[in-house]
């Protein structure tokens, strides 16, 4: 293997761990995400700062769970609705913890 290959792979390598860091600090925002009930999500909707976005997110979140998605299949989803939409997320879970 030359220095170029060896380059290449370190750079996978360091790609994949941080990858996986990101899964593992995303995971518990999803996973709250996923287990709140319908009751949970429906108080918070006035709490909200931007319900747009916020219903848009349930329905994704319900929509992932209707189907029995995994979480990198629901983060995957969330990602393609935008950096607001994760603003939202993270916002409800911070609210779910205080209900």
């Amino acid at each position: 293997m030359n220095e170029r290959e060896e380059k290449r792979n370190r750079l996978r390598q360091h790609a994949w761990e941080s990858a996986q860091r990101a899964d593992e600090l995303l995971d518990g925002e999803l996973q709250a995400l996923r287990n709140a009930t319908r009751s949970d999500l429906d108080r918070l909707r006035p709490r909200v700062s931007d319900t747009a976005n916020y219903n848009q997110l349930i329905a994704t979140v319900d929509e992932a769970t209707r189907r029995n998605e995994s979480l990198a299949q629901l983060r995957t989803r969330l990602e393609q609705l935008g950096t607001q939409a994760l603003r939202i997320g993270k916002e409800a879970v911070n609210l779910l913890k205080v209900v």
